[in-house]
């Protein structure tokens, strides 16, 4: 699994919110490199389970990102790395149907990677389909 990053996100609020800005400032690097604006699509600020630790709605391609951090001593496997998609409604009294994906993690630097490479592939629409996204996975962990 290499280094966990942000082990203690659950006991320690501080940590919690380094590891929500660590997860901003990648996606807003990523998204910026695609010339795009992202918002926040649900209200996280006063929980810390890590269910999202982080979520992202790009309005301009109607794509979503959440990123659920795991309890690092529930780590299943070397790179406890996995992803699906799923469709969700957005929007006051949820209007808009888009597709999200969902990341769920123990960020460690083994995933990291990873995990940059789905958001990238993501954004980019080169992930359609959950297949799509095991073969990523199978490629690069």
């Amino acid at each position: 699994m290499g280094q966990i990053l942000f082990a203690k996100f659950l006991e320690d609020k501080r940590v919690y919110h380094l590891a929500r800005l660590f997860l901003q400032r990648h996606v807003k690097n990523i998204a910026e490199q695609e010339g795009l604006e992202f918002q926040s699509y649900l209200n996280t600020e006063s929980e810390f389970d890590g269910n999202p630790l982080f979520n992202a709605y790009f309005p301009s391609i109607n794509k979503a990102i959440r990123i659920i951090q795991v309890d690092p001593a529930e780590a299943s496997e070397d790179v406890d790395l996995k992803a699906w998609l799923d469709k969700i409604e957005i929007g006051k009294n949820g209007k808009s149907q888009t597709t999200e994906l969902v990341i769920d993690t123990v960020l460690s630097e083994g995933s990291k990677f990873p995990g940059k490479q789905l958001i990238t592939h993501w954004i980019e629409g080169k992930i359609t389909s959950d297949q799509d996204i095991e073969m990523l996975l199978a490629d690069s962990i």
